[in-house]
């Protein structure tokens, strides 16, 4: 007899250990759970599932609340924020899936210059150069009056003095 007993122990164990993925009531935020801890947070929430995010804020609004609210008032108040929440959150792509792939070729096609005629022209490419764009200088001297001012300044020689400032020398 005691045999079956230990058998049945062992199959509300296993049953215990089972994990569920619950939503919450609140914010739609999926967890993975317990059936026992289920069962107490919907105790302690007077039958209602919510998660621990959604609990610990309904905690928070009963400490802030004046006059003292019950604590279904403020799971109430918390979950009419969440509503308003969703309410004005864009829906996930998994809800408008055609929409994300058409927008998403569109964005291709204009990328790759065949949108047709409504699309915008393509930006103008930058070029690149690995040399400056200025007028260069000629091996014997400058180009033209203004580089060679340039030329001249670049060879003064800075000396070395007790300071930590270089004094130029003329």
């Amino acid at each position: 007899m005691e045999e079956v007993g230990e058998v049945e122990e062992e199959e509300e164990a296993a049953a215990a250990a089972v994990v569920v993925a619950a939503a919450c009531e609140c914010c739609g935020f999926t967890q993975e759970c317990t059936a026992p801890y289920m069962a107490a947070v919907r105790a302690r929430y007077g039958g209602r599932w919510i998660c621990g995010l959604c609990g610990d804020a309904a905690g928070e609004e009963l400490g802030r609340a004046d006059p003292p609210i019950s604590p279904g008032e403020a799971l109430d108040r918390h979950a009419a924020v969440c509503r308003a929440r969703r309410a004005s959150v864009p829906p996930s792509p998994e809800e408008n899936a055609g929409d994300l792939i058409a927008a998403v070729r569109v964005l291709l096609l204009r990328r790759l210059g065949s949108g047709g005629a409504s699309s915008p022209p393509p930006p103008p490419r930058r070029v690149v150069r690995s040399t400056p764009s200025s007028p260069r200088r000629g091996v014997g001297g400058a180009a033209d009056a203004s580089d060679a001012v340039v030329v001249a300044a670049a060879s003064v020689a800075l000396a070395r003095t007790g300071s930590c400032f270089a004094a130029l020398l003329e």
